[in-house]
């Protein structure tokens, strides 16, 4: 059984803010790489044209300044993400779920995130940081940060391990997706109080994992008036 929250903090600097949840169990069946890879690079050609991204970007951009982070220094991933394709720069290809994770955020239009459960503790939380948590960057596995006191984290609340610092803005090492990940929560994270984006996703990431692996995703939405969801796996 596994908790998944949103501290009602976070809602005094972002009301309207939301995160689809999708927890899914990986079969055994094999996926189809060429399928997504070709996908993948469609949708990662076609955000250079796409105007209403820069309004998602820009409604990220004021929620991490009401939270107090610095968006130019550390941009939202979905930026990040966006100035990678529209710079022409292939995405890597980690392995299956990542390549879904991408091609998700490029579909959708909205940032992703991704945790292996069998990695976590039984609470996960986005929260204020205390400031005594630890958090391993994605790639970096011997390198150890501590977040900023008030910091908005998502945080193993067991073990105190950070999974995505500040927000939305970068994620962890050791929940990361592998080729091993049997079960995984999903995140689809919205700023605005937009309910048809939600209902996209819904539809989308379902239809996504369905036709990739033949693998079904519930859904569940957080947000300030449903800020807690519990998850048997």
């Amino acid at each position: 059984m596994h908790s998944i929250a949103i501290d009602p903090r976070v809602f005094e600097h972002a009301p309207d803010y939301s995160r689809c949840v999708f927890t899914i169990q990986v079969p055994d069946t094999a996926s189809a790489p060429e399928m997504l890879a070709e996908a993948l690079r469609r949708h990662a050609g076609s955000i250079g044209s796409c105007r209403y991204v820069n309004d998602r970007i820009a409604e990220w951009e004021g929620i991490f300044h009401a939270v107090g982070i610095n968006p130019n220094r550390y941009p939202p991933s979905l930026k990040s993400l966006v100035k990678r394709c529209r710079s022409g720069k292939s995405l890597p290809y980690v392995n299956d779920l990542v390549a879904i994770m991408n091609l998700a955020s490029l579909m959708l239009r909205q940032p992703c995130g991704a945790d292996d459960l069998d990695k976590v503790g039984n609470e996960l939380l986005l929260r204020p940081a205390d400031g005594d948590e630890a958090f391993v960057p994605l790639g970096a596995k011997d390198l150890v940060e501590t977040p900023d006191p008030g910091e908005i984290v998502y945080v193993d609340n067991t073990n105190k391990n950070v999974l995505c610092r500040r927000f939305i803005w970068r994620n962890g090492h050791l929940s990361r997706l592998t080729e091993h990940t049997s079960k995984l929560a999903f995140n689809v994270d919205i700023a605005s109080g937009n309910s048809f984006l939600a209902l996209e996703a819904r539809i989308l990431i379902p239809r996504l994992f369905w036709d990739l692996m033949r693998a079904d995703a519930k859904y569940h939405l957080l947000n300030a008036q449903n800020p807690r969801v519990e998850i048997d796996m």
